[in-house]
């Protein structure tokens, strides 16, 4: 999405309402293969400080991407606020405005900025939802669709030498 914001640039303290669809393309995030399905709806406001054009606008959707526990694809919602500020390409930055975008030729390209912001606000761990059992790592069945006769055991596989380590409790060291 490209907002034109020639109409504000001139005077200060002027600001310019906008709404549209911002279209991305799938993407590999991490491993994970990200899809956006529709486009994304995005509305808000530019305003003309004098010094830098600060947009506040809200994107909705939901993307398509896999559980981290059991590898189904599921949708995430996306309903999150885009604070941004701008300056045109040229004028100078303070080297500490770490969070200041540019734009070129009177216009805003959000495209990038939005991927870049939602991809920031994914958490680590992906969940389908919270109480998803994952996958058995024995035989790898999907636990939340059925049960497996899998012999489980209360020790970590990492930590298999250490087990016969207190075999003598009764044992004084």
């Amino acid at each position: 999405m490209i907002i034109d914001v020639s109409d504000i640039l001139n005077q200060g303290d002027t600001s310019k309402k906008f709404c549209g669809n911002i279209n991305l393309d799938d993407i590999s995030f991490q491993g994970d293969s990200i899809s956006f399905p529709e486009p994304l709806d995005i509305s808000g406001y530019i305003k003309n400080t004098g010094e830098s054009l600060e947009m506040y606008a809200k994107i909705t959707g939901y993307m398509v991407l896999p559980c981290s526990r059991c590898s189904l694809l599921h949708k995430r919602p996306i309903d999150m606020p885009l604070n941004l500020r701008f300056k045109r390409n040229g004028e100078p930055i303070d080297s500490e405005d770490l969070d200041v975008f540019v734009y070129t030729n009177k216009q805003i390209k959000l495209d990038d900025i939005a991927l870049e912001y939602i991809l920031l606000d994914l958490p680590i761990k992906r969940l389908c939802n919270d109480e998803c059992k994952g996958i058995c790592p024995h035989c790898g069945i999907n636990l939340n669709e059925h049960e497996c006769d899998c012999v489980k055991e209360d020790i970590d596989i990492r930590m298999e030498a250490l087990r016969g380590f207190f075999a003598d409790k009764d044992k004084e060291v």
